[in-house]
C-alpha cells in the first residue's frame, strides 16, 4: 500500500476548473515539473492497478489523487463521473449524460483572455461544441501558437507551453462574431434535461455521419446546423436539402440520409421533416460518380421501408443479394437498393416458395447468410446447426459457400426455435434464459447438457404461451453449476480458469472472454461443452504480453507521437516502423519502435507538424518543397515512405 503525502502547499481550485488543471497547479506550487512527478512512478504506478483505463478527469482515478496527497476531498467535483465503468462511457456533467465522443480527445484547449484574467483551464473547454470563449468570444487555441504542439496538461505550466515554453497568454486572439451559438449550447447544457441533451447529440452524430459522404465538417459547422434544426426548422429544410443537392450525384438522398433516419426516435423529428428534406432534393440517377455503400439488413430494411420477412422474400428471388467476402458479416449493396428507390425494380413481388435458391446435386438449398436471416439468428449459430443432424445433409457437406437444404430449413423454422432467438424475441435476458425455462418445467430438446450441442433449442409447441412477463417473475431457479456451499473450502485448479475468474484477472466482462476464446486468443480447456473453462497457460501469457514493460497501449503512442489514428497508420505503421499487435481489446506496439519514432521526431516534423508550426494549411509545406525551400527526407522500411521535414529547416523558414 503507498503511503500518503502531504504536498507542502495545497492550490484552492475554482469551481468551474478541470481536474488535471487544478493538479498541475499543485505541482507548480510545490516545485515540481508535471503532474506525474508530484506523485512518482511508484504512486503513478499504483493509480493505473486501481483505476485502470481512467484518466485524471475520472472520479475513480482522481479519488485515488486525492487520498494519496491528501487533498481535501470535497474537490471530486473538479473530475466527472462515468454514466458507466466502461472505458468509452458517457461523463455526467450537471447531472446531464454527456457521450464521450462530444469531449475534446487530442489536446485542451484555451482562452488567451481568460488565461490572462485567472489563470486556470475550464472544464467546459474540454467540449467540443465549445470552441469559442462564451464570456470573451476569443476562438478557443488548441495548440502553442509558436511551436503548433497540443496543449498539454500533464507538464510545465498552465500559461506555457510545455514544449517551447512560450507564454499561451499572449496569443493572438480571435474574435468569433457568432458566439450565441456557444451560449446556446451553454442553454441546452443547463436545462438538466438528459431528454433534451439526448435529442441533440444524436442530432449531432447523425450529423458527422451524414457529412462523412464527401468531407466532415468543423465543430463550428456542426453546431450552426443543430441549432438551426432547433430554432428555425424550416430553412433548416432547406439547408439540408441543399447540401444533399450539391452531392446529389454520390447517392440517392434516402441513402444519404440513413444517418438520421436511424436516430428517429431519439430526435423525435418535426413537422415532416425528413420526408420534407426528400422533397426538395433534385432528382436523382446512378452514374459514375456514385457510391456503393455496405448495408446492414436493418438498415436496408429502414431505407425501402418494409419488415423482414419483405426483405427475405426479396434476397429468396434474387432481386437482392448479399456482399460476398465480407468475414461472415450480412451486407447488401446501396447501388441495389438503389433501383427500388428510383423505381427500376419493384418490391411488389409474386410470392415464391422459399425453396427456389439453389440447386446441389438435385437438392433444393439456400445459402448460410439467407438461412441466418430466416431464422433471425447469427452466422455461428447457422454454422454449428450446419454440422448437426437440425440442418446437415450428406448431399452438401463439401459445398462452397455452405449450403443449407431447404427441407430442413423449413421444417426447423415451422417447428423449432433457438434459445438465443427466442429470447431476443421475448426481450429478455439471454445469459439465464434455459435455467428459467428449465425451472418452469419447459426444457430444451437439444442442447450442451443434453446431446452436446453447442446451441440449446426448444421445441414451438413447448412455448406457445409463454410471455415476458412469465420470465421476469422467476427469481429463483437452479443452474447446471449448482450453488456454492459457503462453507466449503475452493480449491484451485492449476489447468484452467473459470470464465469468471478469467474476465476478473483481464478486467474485462465475461462476455468479452468469450469473445478471446472464439477468436482463439485465449484457448478453451473444454471445447463445445459449458460452462466455458479457459487454459491457465494460455491466460498467463496473454497476461505477460499485457504487463510486460516491452509493450505500450496504442493510445500511449498516439498521445506521444501526438497523432491521430488515420495518420498513425499512415505515417508509422504502414512505413514498417511500428507493427500494431492486435489483441482485440488492446492493440498494443513494441516500446522499442515507439522509442526510435521519438528519437527521430526530435530532429524531424511531418508535413502537417511543419505546416502547422508555420501557421499554414497542410499544403503549404508541400508547396515550399516544390519552390526548392526546403527539402524534405524520406524514411521507411518497407517500401512506402514517409516524408519528415528537419525541424531546424522549418523554425529558419519561419523566422
Amino acid at each position: 500500500m503507498i503511503k500518503n503525502i502531504q504536498p507542502l502547499i495545497e492550490a484552492t481550485p475554482y469551481p468551474d476548473e478541470s481536474a488535471t488543471s487544478y493538479l498541475l497547479r499543485t505541482a507548480k506550487l510545490n516545485g515540481h515539473t508535471s503532474v506525474y512527478q508530484l506523485f512518482g512512478k511508484e504512486k503513478f504506478s499504483f493509480f493505473n492497478k486501481l483505476s485502470p483505463n481512467y484518466t485524471f478527469i475520472d472520479k475513480q482515478r482522481f479519488k485515488y489523487v486525492l487520498q494519496t496527497l491528501s487533498l481535501n476531498p470535497d474537490y471530486i467535483n473538479l473530475a466527472f463521473d462515468r454514466y458507466k465503468a466502461t472505458s468509452r462511457a458517457p461523463r455526467i456533467y450537471r447531472n446531464v449524460i454527456i457521450d464521450l465522443s462530444l469531449f475534446k480527445s487530442k489536446s485542451h484547449s484555451y482562452c488567451p483572455q481568460c488565461l490572462k484574467e485567472q489563470p486556470y483551464f475550464r472544464k467546459l473547454w474540454l467540449l467540443r461544441p465549445v470552441y469559442s470563449c462564451p464570456i470573451h468570444s476569443i476562438l478557443l487555441l488548441d495548440n502553442c501558437y509558436i511551436c503548433g504542439h497540443a496543449i498539454n496538461l500533464q507538464s510545465g505550466s498552465i500559461v506555457s507551453c510545455s514544449n517551447c515554453s512560450t507564454d499561451l497568454r499572449e496569443a493572438q486572439q480571435i474574435y468569433y462574431s457568432e458566439n450565441f451559438l456557444i451560449h446556446w449550447f451553454i442553454y441546452i447544457l443547463n436545462q438538466n434535461s438528459n431528454e433534451l441533451f439526448q435529442e441533440f447529440t444524436s442530432f449531432w452524430f447523425a450529423l458527422e455521419k451524414f457529412a462523412v459522404l464527401d468531407e466532415p465538417c468543423s465543430d463550428e459547422d456542426y453546431l450552426r446546423i443543430v441549432y438551426e434544426y432547433f430554432v428555425d426548422t424550416s430553412h433548416s429544410i432547406l439547408t439540408m436539402s441543399n447540401w444533399i443537392n450539391r452531392r446529389i450525384q454520390l447517392a440517392h438522398p434516402k441513402i444519404q440520409l440513413l444517418s438520421f433516419y436511424k436516430e428517429d426516435k431519439t430526435v423525435r423529428f418535426k413537422e415532416n421533416y425528413l420526408s420534407n428534406i426528400e422533397k426538395n432534393c433534385i432528382s436523382y440517377l446512378p452514374n459514375t460518380k456514385t457510391k456503393n455503400i455496405q448495408l446492414t439488413p436493418e438498415e436496408s430494411r429502414l431505407i425501402l421501408g418494409v419488415g423482414r420477412l419483405k426483405l427475405t422474400n426479396l434476397l429468396t428471388s434474387n432481386l437482392l443479394k448479399f456482399v460476398d467476402n465480407t468475414h461472415g458479416k450480412q451486407l447488401l449493396y446501396s447501388c441495389d437498393i438503389e433501383l427500388f428507390l428510383i423505381g427500376e425494380k419493384s418490391l411488389e413481388i409474386e410470392k415464391r416458395p422459399l425453396s427456389i435458391s439453389n440447386r446441389q446435386n438435385g437438392l433444393l438449398t439456400v445459402e448460410i447468410r439467407l438461412a441466418a436471416e430466416i431464422l433471425n439468428t447469427n452466422l455461428d449459430t447457422i454454422r454449428k446447426l450446419a454440422k448437426s443432424h437440425w440442418l446437415d445433409d450428406a448431399t452438401k457437406r463439401n459445398t462452397t459457400p455452405l449450403q443449407i437444404p431447404i427441407h430442413k430449413l423449413e421444417n426447423f423454422q415451422k417447428k423449432y426455435v433457438v434459445a438465443s432467438t427466442l429470447a431476443k424475441k421475448l426481450n429478455v435476458n439471454p445469459g439465464n434464459f434455459v435455467e428459467k425455462m428449465i425451472s418452469i418445467g419447459i426444457e430444451p430438446i437439444s442442447g450442451p447438457h443434453i446431446d452436446k450441442l453447442p446451441v440449446n433449442i426448444f421445441s414451438k409447441d413447448s412455448i406457445k404461451h409463454i410471455t415476458k412477463e412469465h420470465i421476469d417473475q422467476i427469481k429463483t431457479y437452479s443452474t447446471k453449476t449448482g450453488r456454492k456451499n459457503k462453507n466449503v473450502k475452493s480449491t484451485i485448479n492449476y489447468d484452467f480458469y473459470t470464465l469468471k475468474e478469467a474476465a476478473i484477472l483481464l478486467k474485462i466482462s465475461p462476455n468479452q472472454a468469450t469473445t478471446l476464446t472464439q477468436l482463439g486468443i485465449l484457448d478453451r480447456y473444454n471445447k463445445f461443452l459449458t460452462p466455458i473453462k479457459i487454459k491457465r497457460i494460455s491466460l498467463d501469457a496473454l497476461k505477460h504480453i499485457l504487463e510486460s514493460e516491452d509493450y505500450v497501449s496504442i493510445q500511449v503512442a498516439l498521445e506521444k507521437l501526438n497523432c491521430r489514428m488515420n495518420w498513425f497508420k499512415q505515417y508509422w505503421c504502414k512505413t514498417g516502423f511500428l507493427e500494431i499487435k492486435d489483441l482485440t481489446y488492446w492493440k498494443l506496439v513494441k516500446k522499442s519502435q515507439l522509442d526510435e519514432i521519438i528519437k527521430l521526431k526530435e530532429e524531424y516534423l511531418t508535413g502537417a507538424e511543419a505546416s502547422s508550426m508555420l501557421g499554414m494549411r497542410h499544403s503549404h509545406i508541400t508547396n515550399l518543397q516544390t519552390q526548392g525551400l526546403i527539402e524534405a527526407h524520406y524514411f521507411g522500411k518497407t517500401d512506402k515512405k514517409i516524408r519528415l521535414f528537419k525541424k531546424l529547416d522549418v523554425i529558419k523558414l519561419k523566422r
